[in-house]
């Protein structure tokens, strides 16, 4: 049996039941490196990840409150731009900053997807600045982000971060993909949030 990570496995499920054939026999065994985590049937190759949120921190300040703070002001201040009690601010900024910053410079070449599970607040306000792109300038730069990636296809999947599941039955999900050029995007399973 092929050792994934949860994610990858979820990931690779939600594909297969929207009729993505993939390579279940390809794996990242860390031979080489920068080595994406799954391949589809055709070969090209696609990344998985999750906007960086330490879900352990989050637990430990479920359980603990702001108490629990202690040694993690560093991850505070780095991740969160909070010093003492966090609030988690959840928008699309961390969509692009996984897109841009993170896996675009790691997969630079455009020969790799990429598969981002975001938080239900995240996919929440992309929904909601998506429609604005042709007045709010935020919006059409988020699309222009998207587009000019190194990435032929990025899905963005919903997932529950609160309660560290995964809807792989019924995903909300969105596909950028381009087209002649022109970015376009797809609802999979999509309801009304």
């Amino acid at each position: 049996m092929i050792k994934r990570k949860q994610g990858e496995n979820e990931a690779l499920e939600i594909l297969e039941n929207i009729g993505i054939e993939m390579d279940e026999e390809y794996t990242d065994d860390n031979s080489r490196p920068k080595m994406p985590d799954l391949r589809y049937k055709d070969g090209r190759f696609i990344e998985v990840t999750h906007t960086r949120y330490n879900a352990e921190f989050i637990q430990r300040l479920r359980n603990h409150g702001c108490k629990a703070v202690g040694d993690d002001k560093v991850f505070l201040n780095e991740e969160c731009h909070q010093s003492d009690c966090p609030i988690i601010k959840q928008c699309t900024d961390a969509i692009l900053r996984e897109i841009i910053d993170d896996k675009g410079k790691k997969y630079p070449y455009g020969d790799t997807d990429l598969f981002l599970f975001v938080t239900s607040e995240e996919y929440r306000n992309m929904l909601n600045l998506m429609p604005q792109w042709k007045w709010n300038g935020e919006a059409n730069i988020f699309l222009y982000d998207i587009e000019k990636s190194p990435f032929q296809t990025i899905y963005v999947c919903e997932w529950d971060f609160e309660n560290l599941i995964y809807n792989t039955v019924d995903p909300i999900m969105t596909r950028f993909y381009r087209n002649d050029g022109t970015l376009q995007w797809q609802y999979y399973r999509h309801k009304e949030l």
